[in-house]
């Protein structure tokens, strides 16, 4: 009986794994994605520093000017929160905190048409505590808030319609 429900699976994954033919919306298979993007940010220092990297993991491309670029990103604001969300009942130490991050942002297409209007974003994470790791010093949060900010930008980029932008 076990060797034929394993069988049974096998054959089942190998059926499936011939479905791959997946591909992003908005582009057809083969199409190579590239877009440029200019992204202006005065009070979202780490969501900013993060769109670089994101856009070119999509294949996009960062402009010094809104000039000639496909989007104009705009990030108005950003906002780390850290908050306790559980405690040890024995000894009162902070077992598990959570670490969120809100950030607004607008984007315009090269026209000036408003893709997508001002939206707040929220991502968090929850993370155990260890008394005795360094899990929350001051230069790990930095690394924890960053990953956040990556994120952000991850999500910002694919919230673009890049296909239609052509």
């Amino acid at each position: 009986m076990k060797t034929s429900s394993s069988i049974l699976i096998f054959l089942i994954s190998v059926g499936l794994s011939g479905c791959s033919g997946w591909q992003l919306r908005g582009v057809s298979e083969g199409e190579a994605l590239s877009f440029s993007a200019y992204v202006s940010f005065s009070r979202a220092e780490k969501v900013g520093r993060a769109m670089p990297r994101a856009l070119r993991s999509r294949g996009g491309i960062l402009r010094s000017a809104s000039q000639g670029a496909d989007y104009s990103i705009t990030i108005l604001n950003e906002q780390f929160k850290r908050k306790v969300i559980s405690v040890d009942p024995t000894n009162g130490y902070v077992r598990e905190v959570e670490l969120s991050l809100t950030c607004e942002i607008t984007v315009r297409d090269k026209d000036g048409k408003l893709v997508i209007p001002r939206q707040t974003l929220r991502f968090s994470r929850d993370y155990y505590f260890d008394e005795l790791s360094a899990e929350f010093t001051a230069d790990n949060r930095q690394v924890l808030e960053d990953d956040l900010a990556h994120n952000a930008a991850e999500s910002v980029v694919l919230r673009l319609d890049v296909g239609s932008s052509k």
